[in-house]
Parts: C-alpha cells; sequence; structure tokens
C-alpha cells in the first residue's frame, strides 16, 4: 500500500534533481517520471519540452497509483490494514501526503477509512507534517479542506505542521537522506545544494566559526555550545517551506499570528524628545507596514517631526531581509471584535480549522504570489474594546481607578471633552501635558512638600492617555481570548503605554518616586482575566515572563498581592545597580520570592569595573541566565498559557539602558539574534506545555541617539522597529525562520 501511494502526483521536483532510487520505507518511488533526457533551464525549472513530457509522466503515474490503491482497497483491506505501518512508523496516508499524491490519499481516507490525523510511531507526525515538510501544498490543501485534517495537530516534538515547513531529514552525513529529497511547487526548485548542507555540517562539526557575533560558543546558549538544538540534524528547503507555508495560512487562518494595534494608544502625548513618545510605536508601525502589513494609520498631529531614518542594525536587517522572503498570503486589516468575557469557544491546539472554499484559498494563494513577511503570517486587528473599569479593577486598587478616571475627567472637562477615556480624539488644540506621578502620590497620602516636581516627573497624562491606557489593556485581553479559542497561533500586542511598572495603587513603594512611564498593568490584568475567564478552557497556570531591562515591579506586587503561588508564575530579568549614588531604576528585584513563585535575576550593567574585565557579561549573561534560571523553571510551572512582557531597551545603544555619569554609559548589548533566540525558545517551551499560547506585549524599548551616545541628539527608533519586527516574524513560526537563519549564518561564517 505505501508503495502504491509513492507515486507523484500534481507537482514534481526539478527531473533531473531528483533521485531514481526509492526511500526504504517502500517501494517504487517516482522513476518512472524521472527521465534523464528532460531538460531544465538555469533556475531549474523544466524546459517547454521537458515540461510537456513531464506532464504526460506525471498523468500516468497518477492514474498507475490511483488504479494500484484501488485494487489493493477493493481486494477486501480492513481499516487496520490500511492504517497498517511500515518499518519507518508510517502509514499509507503519510507517504501519499509527502510525495503530494492526492488522487491516492483521497481514496485511501474516503473509499479506506484512512485517518488524516494518524500519528506515525516515529515523530508522532500525521500526513499533514508530512505534506509540510516537503512542500506540498496540494496535499495540504486536500488535508485540510476536504479530508479534515486537524492544522494545530501537534507530533511528539510539541511541532505542527507550521513549525516543520520545508525541514527534513538529513542522513548523519551531512546530505539528504534518500529519499527525502523535498518537493516544492511546480514553479520552484526542490532541491537542497549539497554545499549548503556541508556548510552546515561542517560548523556543526568544528566550532571553528561563532555565529553568535564572535562570542564563544560556551557563552551563547542555543548556539551549539549546549547541545540542545536538535536543529542541526534537519535540513532546510526554502521552497517547500514557502509552498508549504502558504499553503497553510491560505487554508488555516487560525495559525497565524494576531497583531493587536489601536490608534488611540497614539494619543498618549508625552513631551517632545521624551523617551516614550508614539514615535516609538509609529516606528513599529511602519515597519511591519513595510513588511507587507498592509494597514494604514495616521502619526498624531504634534509629533509628525521626526528624525531622518538611520540604517538599521545589520544583523536585523538580515534577519527581515530573509524573512520576507518566507510564503504569503493576504490577510485581513482587521477582526471582529472580541469580547473581554469568557470564551466558550475550545482551546484545544487541534482544533479543525476554519475551512474555505478550495477556489478562494486557490486565488488567495495566486494573489500572495511574490509578496511575503508579515502580510501571510500575520492578521492585524484594530477593533477590540476598550478594557473596562471591571477589568482594570482585576489588578489595580478602586481608589486608584477612580482617580485615574478623575483626572482624565477633569482633563476633559478643561478641554471641552467630557472626558471619560471613551475615545482617543485629536491630539493638539493648544491641550497641555500634565506631571500624572504628583497625583498618584497625593492619592498614597504623600504631602504636598514631598510630591515630585513637574520638570522633575517622567510620567504624563494628557487627554488621550486614559483611553490609550484602557485601549492596552483592552488589546491585552483580547489577544488572550483569541489564543485560548484557538482563532490564533499567537499574538503581539503593539500598545502603548508600557504597564509592568503600575503596581496595585500605581506607584510601587520604594521605585524612586516614579511610575515609570505606566498607567495600568495590562500584562497583569490579562493574567488574572485568563485566569477566571477562561477556567473552563482549562486555564488554571498563567506564567509572566519580563524581559524587559528594568524590574518589572508593579508586576510582581501585583502578583505577590494575588497570593495564588500555584497559579501565577512570575520571572523578571534586568538590570540592577544600587550603587555610586544613583540606583538604576526602579532599583528593586534582587531577590527571589519563591512563596510567591517570583524569580528575578538581577544582571550587573556593562559600565561596573568588573564587568569590563570579564567576558562574562552583556548579552552572554542575557542567554545563560535565560537558559539557566527562565527555561527549566518555566517548563517545571508547566503554563497554560505564556505572557510576554516585551522589553527591548536591553538592546545595544539602546536609551532605555544607558546612564550619564560624566559620560554616555551602556548597560547592555543585547543584539537583535539575541532578541531571536529568546523568542524561538520561549515558543517553543509554550509549544510543548501549553499548545503555543504566547501572548507577546511591547513595553520598554527607545531606540538609540541619532549622534552616537549624545543625550542631546534626536532620538533614532529605527533599530527598535527592526527588532522588534524581527522578533514578530520569529514569532509566527520560529522554528522555521531560525533553521534559515542559522545556515545563513554559518554560511557567511564559512565564507
Amino acid at each position: 500500500m505505501a508503495a502504491a501511494a509513492l507515486l507523484p502526483d500534481e507537482s514534481i521536483a526539478p527531473l533531473s534533481s531528483r533521485s531514481s532510487s526509492s526511500s526504504s520505507g517502500g517501494g517504487g518511488g517516482s522513476s518512472s517520471a524521472a527521465d534523464s533526457s528532460i531538460g531544465v533551464d538555469d533556475e531549474g525549472r523544466p524546459t517547454d519540452r521537458a515540461a510537456h513530457r513531464a506532464d504526460a509522466a506525471v498523468r500516468a503515474s497518477r492514474a498507475a497509483s490511483l488504479a494500484m490503491v484501488r485494487l489493493l482497497l477493493h481486494a477486501g483491506l480492513t481499516a487496520a490494514e490500511v492504517d497498517a505501518v511500515d518499518g519507518e512508523g508510517q502509514t499509507a496516508a503519510h507517504w501519499a501526503a509527502r510525495c503530494g499524491n492526492g488522487d491516492a490519499l483521497r481514496a485511501l481516507v474516503r473509499e479506506g477509512g484512512a485517518d488524516p490525523n494518524r500519528a506515525c510511531a516515529a515523530r508522532g507526525e500525521a500526513p499533514l507534517h508530512l505534506a509540510a515538510r516537503y512542500g506540498q501544498a496540494g496535499a495540504i490543501r486536500l488535508l485540510l479542506l476536504e479530508l479534515g485534517a486537524a492544522p494545530g495537530a501537534r507530533s511528539l516534538m510539541r511541532e505542527c505542521a507550521l513549525d516543520v515547513a520545508g525541514a527534513y531529514p538529513m542522513c548523519c552525513g551531512g546530505g539528504v537522506g534518500e529519499g527525502d529529497t523535498p518537493r516544492s511547487d511546480a514553479s520552484g526548485s526542490g532541491s537542497v545544494s549539497s554545499s549548503s548542507s556541508s556548510h552546515s555540517e561542517q560548523q556543526r562539526g568544528s566550532g571553528s566559526a561563532e555565529p553568535g557575533g564572535g562570542l564563544p560558543r560556551t557563552l551563547l546558549p542555543g548556539l551549539g555550545g549546549d547541545g540542545g538544538d536538535d536543529e542541526w540534524a534537519m535540513g532546510f528547503d526554502e521552497h517547500a517551506c514557502r509552498a508549504a507555508r502558504a499553503m497553510l495560512f491560505a487554508c488555516a487562518p487560525c495559525l497565524r499570528t494576531a497583531v493587536l494595534w489601536h490608534a488611540d494608544c497614539l494619543e498618549h502625548v508625552t513631551p517632545e524628545r521624551h523617551q516614550e513618545s508614539p514615535l516609538r510605536q509609529c516606528a513599529i508601525l511602519e515597519k511591519l507596514r513595510e513588511e507587507g502589513g498592509g494597514f494604514s494609520f495616521a502619526k498624531p498631529k504634534m509629533m509628525i517631526q521626526r528624525a531622518a531614518p538611520a540604517a538599521v542594525a545589520g544583523s536585523a536587517a538580515s534577519s527581515l531581509s530573509s524573512s520576507s522572503s518566507s510564503s504569503s498570503s493576504s490577510f485581513s486589516s482587521s477582526s471582529s471584535s472580541s469580547s473581554s468575557s469568557s470564551s466558550s469557544s475550545s482551546s484545544s491546539s487541534a482544533a479543525t480549522a476554519v475551512l474555505r472554499p478550495a477556489a478562494e484559498v486557490a486565488a488567495e494563494c495566486a494573489a500572495a504570489e511574490g509578496r511575503g513577511g508579515v502580510a501571510a503570517e500575520a492578521e492585524f486587528c484594530c477593533d477590540f474594546p476598550l478594557a473596562s473599569r471591571e477589568a482594570l479593577l482585576l489588578a489595580h486598587d478602586r481608589s486608584y481607578v477612580d482617580m485615574v478616571f478623575a483626572l482624565d475627567a477633569k482633563i476633559g472637562a478643561l478641554s471641552g471633552l467630557g472626558g471619560q477615556g471613551g475615545g482617543g480624539g485629536g491630539v493638539g488644540g493648544g491641550m497641555g501635558i500634565v506631571p500624572f506621578t504628583p497625583h498618584v502620590q497625593r492619592r498614597l497620602g504623600t504631602p504636598d512638600n514631598e510630591l515630585k516636581l513637574g520638570k522633575d516627573c517622567d510620567t504624563c497624562f494628557s487627554k488621550g492617555s486614559l483611553a490609550a491606557s484602557r485601549r492596552a489593556a483592552g488589546a491585552v485581553i483580547s489577544a488572550i481570548d483569541r489564543v485560548v479559542a484557538g482563532a490564533c497561533r499567537n499574538a503581539f500586542c503593539a500598545v502603548r503605554p508600557p504597564g509592568h511598572h503600575a503596581g496595585a495603587g500605581g506607584l510601587v513603594q520604594g521605585a524612586s518616586g516614579s511610575c515609570g512611564f505606566c498607567i495600568f498593568n495590562s500584562v497583569a490584568i490579562g493574567a488574572v482575566h485568563a485566569l477566571r475567564a477562561h477556567a473552563a478552557a482549562g486555564i488554571r497556570r498563567v506564567a509572566i515572563v519580563d524581559i524587559d531591562v528594568h524590574h518589572g515591579n508593579g508586576t510582581q506586587e501585583i502578583v505577590q498581592k494575588l497570593r495564588q503561588p500555584e497559579n501565577v508564575f512570575f520571572f523578571s530579568i534586568h538590570i540592577c545597580d544600587t550603587t555610586g549614588g544613583t540606583e538604576f531604576y526602579p532599583g528593586s528585584g534582587q531577590h527571589d520570592d519563591l512563596v510567591h513563585n517570583v524569580v528575578n535575576v538581577p544582571l550587573a550593567p556593562l559600565w561596573k569595573s568588573r564587568m569590563r574585565k570579564n567576558t562574562f557579561g552583556g548579552r552572554a549573561s542575557f542567554r545563560a541566565q535565560l537558559a539557566a534560571r527562565l527555561f527549566p523553571a518555566l517548563r517545571a510551572f508547566n503554563p497554560d498559557l505564556v505572557l510576554l512582557s516585551a522589553g527591548f531597551d536591553a538592546g545595544k545603544h539602546d536609551i532605555g539602558n544607558s546612564r550619564i555619569d560624566k559620560r554616555y554609559l551602556d548597560g547592555m548589548d543585547v543584539e537583535p539574534e539575541d532578541y531571536e533566540w529568546a523568542s524561538r525558545k520561549l515558543q517553543r517551551v509554550a509549544d510543548v506545555c501549553c499548545g503555543g499560547r504566547l501572548v507577546s506585549v511591547l513595553e520598554g524599548g527607545y531606540g538609540r541617539y541619532e549622534r552616537k551616545q549624545d543625550p542631546k541628539s534626536t532620538i533614532n527608533r529605527d533599530t527598535l522597529a527592526a527588532v522588534r519586527a524581527t522578533a514578530l516574524l520569529l514569532a509566527c513560526s520560529p522554528r522555521s525562520h531560525s533553521i534559515r537563519h542559522r545556515r545563513q549564518r554559518c554560511e557567511a561564517a564559512l565564507d
């Protein structure tokens, strides 16, 4: 049966590159079609004469394969016999999907009763996994739209079909194993050059090159030094990946990443040249739009002046350019509103896709040809509600929430808007910006003579601030609802203002008298919402991971007040330096609080003298501590949902980790590839523990000064945007992107 299913269907690889030998799993292969006399052009595509002969060969082999399968089925095979496995643990349906034999696959399932979701014994992969590995777009469409395959089904490695697209097993010698050459659509080459394979294996064995940017391998977990990456044993074919991913996204929109943003978040106005400016969000949105986001937004009137774009950091630009060659499909620029109430939808990661007409899918795939990036992999949504008062009270004291609403009403009355944060309104119109921290201090009983002076206050409040902060919390709630319901694979909330410094009462005691640019703690609100609204869907443990360079003191305070250590895990990795007379904000997070399931990892800044003499600091320490402290603890907690406070202010030269002490000093030097590594590892833990449920929320990350290390120069936000966009693309499918990036870095190092 497996031998019959091996014969190819609609698409074939360049015939000159096909091996005439069959794989160990089953028989004849496609040698009848592999006529060496058929010519191909320089790009591996069949010539006109060759294409005609290839079509004839495909039609003949398709008819022969279907006749052979039906002959066996009509001989009286039982369903158990149809699903019998070979020496590799694969059924005939697996081989049919692997070779793109759609006619045989349809007959096996419909006439023979084969299970389209049957997991093979070797890797626990369903036929859809095999079709994705070898770029069989036709088989993917057939499985998802006609045969009822589950798009989110996971293998023993907790990978879905999207994770393995284009990634095929390689033999020990570094080449492609017999019969394992991937095949793509008829317009592209499905082969992988032997030089690429040898580069990968040379890098694996020699250890001479340093893909981590020159740092020793032992200091960069995940780059070969810790032996934890099985991806070295995998080949990667970009054409197969493009074909598979384009069809997966077209047939199963639930595999996309949801990107939630709203124009209200741009209405939270700050003074000119302020770090937490609307321009930081504008820069991110512009970068995503350049990558094919297909949406538009208007910059606030007060913020239309911005610095001239500077060159994006080489590593980030490289990641973006390679990501833009991914498969593509169109997407909706907005989606239906997500209610902040409990969702009754199933949270199973293997839920059946929202099926779509085959003609619509074909048209979408055709329209997507030549496009890439986030256009294929993300669904942008700006149609979600503001967080209600009741939602804000999940994490904050009632008196604090009432104070913020009262302040908004007062500002609204002065400007004739009426307040209540119900909508953005225009920015400008002569409306001023008031210091926010003194109002919070006054509510907490701070004497007037001890209130923070307005000129020293870094947290601001304007007529759009309440709407922006409520919209940010609403985005997180909506993203959680969508991810838990299975409407999307994971989500990123491109919102502001940040929130991880906002405690239950706003200002956290001992936080240097600063609210840290934060009003409401969106991540903490989302965590409590998930536990209460989605308990019926199995959300009983929520993990919050904070990678911002500043300690998430507000989130820690809220987690401690919840007193639910069995339900909430909080991790923060941050700079901590209270020496030299000026502490690095907020000056907390030196110790763990295991009673409340809080793990803090303080990092020494690069400006400390001992760090200048010790190579194990900065980005190397960032990776090592995540590998040693976060991932084992997170895996042990086994969360049902992971929330990421995604701050990028630990980036090299970002002003968020700087210090002015007679001269400009950097505290961290994290590179885009470090964020890539962290995103990939965190998504893998989420895949293993909770079916990939990961919601990322923008926190810090502000850009670098236009003139290097000159605080008086304009802030350039472009590098921040590139880093965030790169991390988003990796979140869409970190494994496939990481395999490609790894190979490219190795080839560059060896060349």
